[in-house]
C-alpha cells in the first residue's frame, strides 16, 4: 500500500540574484514513499547459508602438508559470521596421518568463504587412499546448508601391494545367461561374490570402477588434488595403481609428436642375456619419434632420463602387472581398461617384459581391444606401457 505523508517546506534560501524558487513560502507538498505492496516490507535480507566443500592432496613422502577445505556463504552477510568445525577419522587416522583440529572459523563481514586447514603428514609406505571428514556447527550469523565434507588423502607411493586387481566381473550367471544383477544361489562361488568388486567398502566407483582404485599424479608426481580433472583441461603423466602398488605410464595424444606419444610402436629388445629369455629380440625396429631409439630398451632408456613424474626406476611390465590393469567385465570388444585414468590408450597389443617359455624369439604382449595376452615375435611393431614399483 502507498503511504502519503504531508510535510510543510521551509522558506528557501535565495543562492543567486539569477536563480528563484517556484514554491511559495510555507507550501504544502505531498510526498509519496513507494514501499511494497500488500501488507509492507522491511526487514532486509535472507540469513545467507554456509556450505563445506570436499577437498583432496597427495600426502607427500615426508613433512607435513596443508588439506584446504572451503567453506563459503550463500552471499555476504552484514556482520562477521562465525562456525565451530571439528575433524573425525574416517579411514585416516589422526594419530599418524593427519592432525586433528577443533576451532572456530570466522568469515568477515562482506566476504562470502574462508578456509579451514588440516595438516595431513606426509611417509614413504604404499597404502591406499585414505578419508577424513570436517563438520561445521553452532554458527553465528548464518544458518548450516551442509554440514559435512570429506577429505581424502590420496595415496602416491609405490610398494608390495596386491600382484593383481580384482577382475571388474559384478554380473552373475546361470543355465541360461550371464548377465544377472543378483546372485545366483543355485549357481554359487562365482567371480561377483566375491573380492574387491563384492565388497561396498571397495567397489566404490569415484577412483575406479568397482574394485579398482587409481590416482592421478602430474609430471612431479604429486597426486592432484581434483582426481575428477579432465585430461583435456588438465592432463597428468602418471597414474598409481592403490591395490597393487604399481605406478603407471599415462601416454599423450596419438600423433602429439613427444617422447611417450600413445601413436608410436616399438620393437622388442633387451641386450641383457640375464633377462632376455635367450633372444635380445630386435634393436630399433619401430615407429617412433627418435627414429633411432625405436626399441623397448632405448625407450625405457629415454623415459628414465626424463625423470618421467619425478622417477628414473621406469621398466616394461611383467606380463602378470600389465594384465592387473584389465576389467573383464567390459564385453569382448571394448575399452578393457579405465580412459578416466588412463587416456590415448590405443585398443591394441602392449609389450610385455616375459619372453614366450616355447619360443624365445617371442614375448608376451596385452591387447587392451579385449583384456587377452597374446605372444608376438620381438621385431614386431606393438606398442609400450611402463611401469616402476612394486615387490
Amino acid at each position: 500500500m502507498h503511504r502519503l505523508t504531508r510535510r510543510r517546506i521551509p522558506p528557501y534560501p535565495v543562492p543567486s540574484r539569477d536563480f528563484r524558487p517556484l514554491f511559495a513560502t510555507g507550501l504544502l507538498v505531498t510526498t509519496v514513499f513507494l514501499g511494497a505492496c500488500g501488507g509492507g516490507g522491511g526487514g532486509g535480507g535472507s540469513t545467507p547459508a554456509l556450505s563445506i566443500a570436499d577437498a583432496g592432496i597427495g600426502e607427500g613422502d615426508n613433512g607435513a602438508s596443508n588439506l584446504v577445505f572451503t567453506v563459503t556463504l550463500s552471499s555476504a552477510a552484514g556482520s562477521d559470521v562465525t562456525v565451530d568445525y571439528a575433524t573425525s577419522d574416517g579411514t585416516a587416522s589422526s594419530s599418524t596421518d593427519y592432525t586433528s583440529s577443533q576451532a572456530s572459523l570466522t568469515i568477515p563481514a562482506g566476504s562470502t568463504s574462508g578456509t579451514i586447514t588440516v595438516v595431513v603428514n606426509g611417509d614413504p609406505a604404499f597404502e591406499p587412499n585414505e578419508t577424513l571428514a570436517v563438520t561445521l556447527s553452532n554458527a553465528s550469523g548464518a544458518t548450516i546448508a551442509t554440514a559435512s565434507a570429506t577429505g581424502t588423502i590420496f595415496n602416491d607411493d609405490t610398494g608390495a601391494g596386491n600382484t593383481l586387481n580384482d577382475t571388474g566381473v559384478d554380473t552373475w550367471g546361470d543355465d541360461a545367461g550371464n548377465a544377472l544383477t543378483t546372485a545366483q544361489s543355485t549357481f554359487p562361488g562365482q567371480d561377483a561374490d566375491t573380492g574387491r568388486d563384492a565388497s561396498t567398502a571397495s567397489n566404490s566407483n569415484t577412483d575406479g570402477r568397482l574394485g579398482f582404485s587409481f590416482t592421478k599424479l602430474d609430471a612431479n608426481g604429486a597426486a592432484f588434488a581434483d582426481q575428477t580433472a579432465d585430461y583435456a583441461t588438465t592432463p597428468w603423466d602418471c597414474v598409481v595403481d592403490n591395490v597393487t602398488g604399481l605406478m603407471w605410464e599415462v601416454k599423450t595424444p596419438n600423433a602429439a609428436g613427444g617422447l611417450r606419444d600413445a601413436a608410436h610402436t616399438y620393437t622388442w629388445y633387451d641386450s641383457d642375456t640375464t633377462t632376455n629369455g635367450g633372444d635380445a629380440g630386435t634393436a630399433n625396429g619401430g615407429t617412433c619419434n627418435d627414429t633411432t631409439n625405436c626399441d623397448t630398451e632405448k625407450y625405457v632408456a629415454a623415459v628414465n632420463a626424463a625423470g618421467l613424474c619425478g622417477y628414473n626406476d621406469w621398466r616394461l611390465p611383467s606380463r602378470r602387472e600389465l594384465r592387473s590393469l584389465v576389467d573383464y567385465s567390459v564385453s569382448a570388444i571394448g575399452n578393457t581398461i579405465d580412459r578416466n585414468y588412463f587416456p590415448n590408450t590405443v585398443n591394441s597389443f602392449y609389450w610385455t617384459a616375459t619372453t614366450q617359455a616355447s619360443n624365445a624369439a617371442g614375448a608376451w604382449t596385452t591387447v587392451f581391444l579385449n583384456g587377452g595376452d597374446n605372444a608376438n615375435f620381438k621385431n614386431g611393431l606393438i606398442r609400450v606401457r611402463l611401469v616402476r614399483g612394486g615387490s
